[in-house]
């Protein structure tokens, strides 16, 4: 819930520190179209918060203030998951991506001068994929990582060692751009923005299971997807070392393998806030089908999907605007990690794959598919 009541009738004294932390989780609240009010307080309490200035928080117990819903247009269940539509243009056109490099060269370490090349995502853009910011690929060829673009902002993570993602956010005639040597990349609106939860209050749900949602609500076999959502867990992958570094060694082989990534091992439990982006599909376009990856074993889902994870804040209440939303968590948030999200089946030592509590989907059908090579 994003509406806190405090029942101080009981308290006698408020410290200073006391205060502190009542208006740091005010801001907070606020800042996510939240409240927290102070109802039925004594009048030591009443005299503190009016001194302190604070006096907007006081309410009475008999009249909370009550929170105006968003327009629902539509609630379906599908499986464990519940979606409440907010938004949704049945007119909209579907959108169209574009396919770059060959994830083939990637895989056998055979990438060189020549396969990248600069992707600009201003906010009507969105893209994923293998790539990392700078002039060119003798730039970048130590860098090359994960990268993810959204809303007017584009993160990657340079496989050089650095523990945390760089970002860039458009700003007047500044506009993101990554060097990429291979990327789904998308142009178009996202038709159609569903708030999602699991059905069981309090329980967490899998990530295919959103996207699997997603894709029945649209009823297409192709879809991409863009989530912020509060995350039980991350399960993923990260590149270690750049593709352009491998000379000639097979990227998955193991164990080499170990030395070129870094998988998720254990399930943290400390929850956290993610933004995502990605393609799924259950029958993948010929151009489309080599950059998709099997989402789990019994899922039947193709994806392709990355998320930066973020120090856990509660999401805002109702509809959220997309550029608003990723520019204030690149912002407001120490970035913690950028991943290939995957679901790890392993029968004994599996930790299974990303779980989420709720969140926001904005999704669209995808229309035609481009390949491009450099």
């Amino acid at each position: 819930m994003h509406h806190v009541r405090l029942h101080l009738a009981e308290v006698d004294y408020i410290s200073s520190a006391g205060i502190r932390v009542v208006v740091k989780y005010y801001r907070q609240l606020v800042a996510i179209r939240g409240s927290l009010a102070v109802t039925s307080p004594s009048p030591a309490a009443t005299q503190t918060l009016r001194m302190a200035g604070l006096a907007n928080m006081l309410q009475s117990a008999a009249a909370p203030t009550k929170p105006v819903p968003a327009p629902v247009a539509e609630e379906v269940v599908h499986g464990r998951v519940r979606l409440q539509v907010l938004e949704a243009d049945a007119h909209a056109k579907p959108m169209t991506i574009a396919v770059h490099g060959d994830p083939s060269r990637i895989a056998m370490g055979a990438v060189a001068q020549g396969d990248s090349v600069a992707l600009p995502f201003d906010a009507t853009a969105w893209g994923l994929g293998i790539g990392a910011f700078g002039r060119d690929f003798a730039d970048c060829a130590d860098r090359f990582g994960e990268f993810l673009a959204l809303g007017g902002a584009a993160a990657t993570m340079p496989a050089n060692g650095d523990s945390a993602p760089d970002f860039v956010i458009a700003a007047g005639e500044l506009i993101p751009t990554v060097e990429a040597l291979q990327a789904i990349r998308g142009n178009g609106a996202f038709s159609t923005l569903f708030r999602f939860e699991a059905v069981a209050r309090g329980e967490v749900i899998g990530i295919s299971e959103v996207l699997a949602a997603a894709l029945e609500r649209l009823g297409t076999d192709t879809i991409s997807v863009a989530i912020a959502a509060e995350a039980g867990a991350v399960v993923g992958a990260a590149l270690t070392r750049s593709p352009a570094r491998l000379a000639g060694q097979a990227l998955t082989e193991f164990p080499s393998v170990r030395d070129h990534m870094a998988f998720t091992t254990e399930r943290g439990t400390e929850r956290s806030t993610i933004v995502a982006v990605g393609v799924v599909s259950r029958t993948p376009a010929a151009a489309l089908a080599p950059h998709l990856r099997p989402l789990g074993a019994n899922t039947g889902l193709q994806a392709h999907v990355h998320a930066v994870a973020f120090p856990y804040r509660p999401l805002p209440a109702g509809a959220l605007r997309l550029p608003e939303t990723v520019a204030s968590m690149l912002e407001g948030s120490l970035a913690q990690s950028l991943l290939h999200l995957m679901a790890d089946d392993r029968p004994y030592e599996g930790v299974g794959e990303t779980e989420v509590f709720r969140g926001a989907c904005w999704c669209a059908p995808i229309g035609t598919v481009k390949e491009q090579r450099p």
